[in-house]
C-alpha cells in the first residue's frame, strides 16, 4: 500500500509537507462526407438501433465540444496561491466534509458518547481519496483507531484461505480482469473482526478494489458499528470510487437511515500561477525529496524559500548550497514554464491537472515534450495520457494496458463502441445513462465478446458517477475528452477496416 500512497501522492506530494476549441472548421466537402459516413458505420456497428441523420451526428460531436469546453475550469491568472498547502485546497472544495469529519473528532476529544455517524466518501480514479483520508484521523490516538486499505486486508486473508481471486469482467472463459472475494468463511472472519473491534473511528480504503460481489457485504457490516442501538462514540469513514457504493445506497433509500451520509469527493480548483507553485513545490518535496541539509538533519524547504529558489533558477550555489534532492528533469526553468503554459493554453491539459494521479502524468509528458522538442499536438497528449491511465488501473484493478496486454485491443474496442453507441445522449454535464441490461460487444479470434456496459465501465478508472443522488445509472467519461478520443479512435478502427 506504501507504492500505491506515493503513486497517489505524485504532484501534490506529502499531507503535512511544511505544515477544445468550439464548433467545427471548414474542410472540404469529400473530407466531410468521409467523416460523416464513418461515424454513422460506427453508430450502426456498435448497435445503435435508429438510423440517425447525418446532420444531427455532426451536432452531437459539436455538442461534445461544447460541453467539454463549458465543463472547463476558469482560465489561469497570474496571482497568488489562495492556500498555504495542497491539502488546504481540498478543504476549500469540500466544506461540508470538512465540517463532518472535524465536527466527529471534537465529539470524541469531548468524550461525546452519543454519535453513531458512516460517511461514505466517493470520487474518480486519481482525484486523491487515499490522499485526503489522514484528514480522517489525523491527531486520533493510536487506540482508537482501526484503518485499513480492503485489497490490502483481502490479500491477506487469500494467504490464510479466506478470499479468493475472482473473474469481475468476463465473457465465459475470455477473461479481462480478476479482484479477490471473500470466501464463506473469510465473510464469518471479517464479521468477527468488525464486529469485536474496540476502536471508535474505523476508516477505510479502497473499497472499489474488491470483487464487485463483496461491496454491499463489506459496507453493510461496517453500518453495524453505527447502529444507534449500539452504545458508545463510532465513526466508520470508507473511501472509494463513486460505483462501489452504488447498490448500498439505492437499498438505503428504500429503508432511509440517518447515520449514513455520503460525499462526493470534489477535486481541488488551481486558479492563479501561485497555486500551481503550491503544486509544484508538494511535488518537488514528495517526489525528489527536495529539502535542506542541517549539520545532523534534514528541513523542510519552506514554500517563501522555494519560491525564492524558483526564481534563482533552480540554483544550488549561495544561499541554497544546503537544498538537496534527486537527480530530475521537472525542475528547471524549461519545463516549468512549459508547464504553466500547457495549463493556461491547452483546455485538455488543464481539464485533468486538478485530478491528483493526472497532475504527476502530465509533468511526465511535459518533460518527455521537452526531450522530443516537439509542439504540442492534442491528440498526442490524450493518447499518452490514455496509456498512462490504463496502466494506472492495470495496478489498481488489474484491467488490460500495455503492462498487461492480453486482450488490450479488444478491451479498447469496447471502451470505444460504449463512447460511440451513447455519442448521442450526453447531457449538459456530460453525462449518459447506463440502464443495468445493456450490454455491449466487439468481434474477437473470429467471434464476438459480449459484456455488461456497467461492468465494463465501472473499473475502468475511466468513468465517474454521482451515486448520492437520484440520477441512478448515469455516468460521464472523465475527463470528458476521453468520451472524444474513444469516439475518434473507434472511427479510424472502422475507416481502417474498411479500407481492408
Amino acid at each position: 500500500m506504501q507504492g500505491r500512497v506515493m503513486e497517489e501522492a505524485s504532484g501534490f506530494g506529502r499531507y503535512d509537507c511544511a505544515a477544445a476549441t468550439s464548433g467545427l472548421g471548414c474542410v472540404a466537402l469529400r473530407r466531410v462526407a468521409f467523416r460523416v459516413t464513418v461515424i454513422f458505420m460506427m453508430l450502426n456497428h456498435v448497435g445503435v438501433s435508429s438510423a440517425v441523420e447525418p446532420k444531427h451526428i455532426d451536432g452531437t460531436i459539436r455538442h461534445l465540444k461544447t460541453v467539454e469546453r463549458d465543463l472547463l475550469p476558469e482560465r489561469l491568472v497570474a496571482g497568488e496561491p489562495r492556500c498555504d498547502v495542497i491539502v488546504d485546497y481540498y478543504w476549500d472544495a469540500n466544506p461540508e466534509l470538512e465540517s463532518e469529519l472535524k465536527s466527529a473528532k471534537l465529539k470524541f476529544s469531548n468524550s461525546n458518547d452519543d454519535h453513531q455517524r458512516m460517511i461514505l466518501v466517493a470520487g474518480p480514479a486519481g482525484v486523491g481519496k487515499t490522499f485526503i483520508k489522514r484528514g480522517a484521523y489525523q491527531g486520533l490516538p493510536g487506540h482508537a483507531l482501526w484503518k485499513f486499505d480492503a485489497r490490502e486486508l483481502f490479500e491477506a486473508y487469500r494467504d490464510l484461505g479466506f478470499a479468493e481471486l475472482k473473474a469481475d469482467l468476463h465473457d465465459g472463459s475470455i477473461v479481462f480482469n480478476e479482484m479477490l472475494s471473500l470466501t464463506p468463511a473469510g465473510r464469518k472472519r471479517f464479521c468477527s473482526e468488525v464486529l469485536n473491534c474496540t476502536a471508535r473511528f474505523v476508516v477505510v480504503d479502497s473499497l472499489d478494489e474488491i470483487h464487485p460481489h463483496d461491496y454491499i457485504f463489506v459496507l453493510q457490516t461496517l453500518e453495524k458499528l453505527v447502529h444507534p442501538l449500539r452504545e458508545g462514540f463510532a465513526q466508520v469513514v470508507v473511501f472509494g470510487r463513486p460505483f462501489c457504493f452504488d447498490a448500498y445506497w439505492q437499498s438505503l433509500q428504500r429503508e432511509p437511515v440517518d447515520y449514513v451520509r455520503g460525499f462526493m469527493l470534489r477535486k481541488p480548483e488551481f486558479k492563479t500561477t501561485g497555486d500551481i507553485q503550491v503544486s509544484n513545490w508538494n511535488f518537488d518535496c514528495w517526489k525528489f525529496g527536495l529539502c535542506r541539509q542541517a549539520a545532523k538533519s534534514q528541513q523542510v524547504f519552506s514554500f517563501a524559500d522555494y519560491q525564492q529558489w524558483c526564481k534563482s533558477g533552480f540554483t544550488c550555489d549561495g544561499e541554497f548550497s544546503d537544498i538537496v534532492f534527486d537527480s530530475n528533469q521537472h525542475m528547471t526553468v524549461e519545463a516549468r514554464e512549459l508547464l504553466n503554459r500547457w495549463i493556461s493554453e491547452e483546455p485538455t491539459v488543464a481539464a485533468v491537472v486538478s485530478n491528483l494521479a493526472a497532475n504527476g502524468m502530465v509533468r511526465d509528458i511535459v518533460v518527455e515534450q521537452l526531450q522530443t522538442g516537439q509542439d504540442f499536438d492534442e491528440r498526442q497528449f490524450m493518447e499518452q495520457f490514455l496509456a498512462r491511465w490504463l496502466k494506472r488501473d492495470t495496478k489498481s484493478d488489474d484491467r488490460p494496458s500495455q503492462i498487461k496486454s492480453e486482450h488490450l485491443d479488444a478491451y479498447l474496442n469496447l471502451l470505444e463502441n460504449v463512447a460511440a453507441k451513447y455519442c448521442q445522449s450526453i447531457q449538459a454535464d456530460g453525462t449518459f445513462v447506463v440502464a443495468s441490461h445493456e450490454r455491449v460487444e466487439t468481434s474477437f479470434n473470429g467471434g464476438d465478446i459480449n459484456v455488461p456496459v456497467r461492468d465494463l465501465l465501472n473499473r475502468s478508472g475511466l468513468v465517474t458517477a454521482e451515486p448520492f443522488g437520484h440520477s441512478k445509472g448515469r455516468v460521464r467519461f472523465e475527463p470528458l475528452w476521453l468520451h472524444r478520443l474513444l469516439i475518434s479512435k473507434h472511427a479510424s478502427r472502422l475507416s481502417g477496416e474498411n479500407a481492408k
